[in-house]
């Protein structure tokens, strides 16, 4: 596949995952209904007095849970815990229905075509993350109170065309924009989601401007990693980002289309 230069395996997986779903979109869906009419929630022992809960749900659903969950974790006290610790602290109150347990909605990211929305077509969605979600499950999250939509205008290159680059922080529609165009941290094979990454600058603001080719998503490790060791970091206009570490070792890394071409 041509398209496979430049991708992880986890990419290609999920590359190869969208391109059979989107060949043919109503077995996908077909398929999707049958798994979902299978969730379950299993409890497995582990060892040294620990358990698993483990919960099956689409994927939309799982995704706001989680990032519910996540988002009152960030809020607590870790007192001498992990964050991971705390989401698992907070999974049981929100459970077993402490009151800490209470929260606003979660926010889940989802590019759709705006045909789809329209019902002029059944091209699917695609959460931050890459998997797709049938054109119907897009409109019934559509119909739900609450549902914001943010429209991210780009030229044909798929640059962003309105933001303010003499800024230092980029302005909410740029934020969204990167972290749509890179799903993951720009770093090689690192599959930390870029919405809860750091935007990072390539060209240190202010000689650098807060734009669509001079920033992208960075997990706070490799962010770090980043300043310490001075590494280079370039980015085209098409997202795809070159990284130049202080031993001379180059990388680089392809965002991942949000319409997979046709086979």
């Amino acid at each position: 596949m041509e398209t496979a230069e430049g991708r992880c395996c986890q990419q290609i997986r999920r590359s190869v995952q969208g391109r059979l779903q989107r060949a043919d979109p109503a077995e996908h869906g077909r398929r999707r209904e049958k798994r979902r009419r299978d969730r379950t929630v299993v409890l497995d022992d582990l060892e040294d007095g620990m358990a698993a809960l483990k919960c099956e749900q689409p994927v939309e659903i799982a995704k706001m849970m989680y990032a519910r969950i996540d988002r009152l974790a960030r809020k607590e006290p870790k007192n001498g815990r992990s964050l991971d610790a705390v989401r698992a602290d907070v999974l049981a109150s929100l459970v077993l229905e402490e009151p800490r347990s209470a929260g606003s909605k979660a926010l889940i990211q989802v590019a759709v075509p705006i045909t789809a929305l329209l019902g002029v077509d059944e091209r699917p969605g695609q959460l931050d993350t890459g998997q797709l979600l049938p054109a119907p499950v897009v409109r019934d999250l559509m119909s739900h109170p609450g549902t914001v939509f943010h429209r991210l205008l780009t030229d044909p290159a798929g640059q962003l065309l309105e933001y303010s680059p003499g800024i230092y922080r980029p302005k909410a529609e740029v934020d969204r924009f990167i972290r749509t165009r890179h799903r993951t941290c720009v770093m090689p094979c690192c599959s930390h989601p870029s919405r809860s990454c750091d935007v990072d600058h390539a060209v240190a603001w202010p000689e650098g401007k807060s734009t669509g080719t001079n920033l992208g998503p960075l997990d706070r490790r490799h962010h770090r990693y980043k300043h310490a060791t001075k590494a280079k970091v370039v980015i085209a206009d098409d997202g795809t980002t070159t990284i130049e570490t202080r031993w001379g070792q180059t990388y680089t890394t392809k965002p991942e289309p949000v319409e997979e071409p046709p086979f």
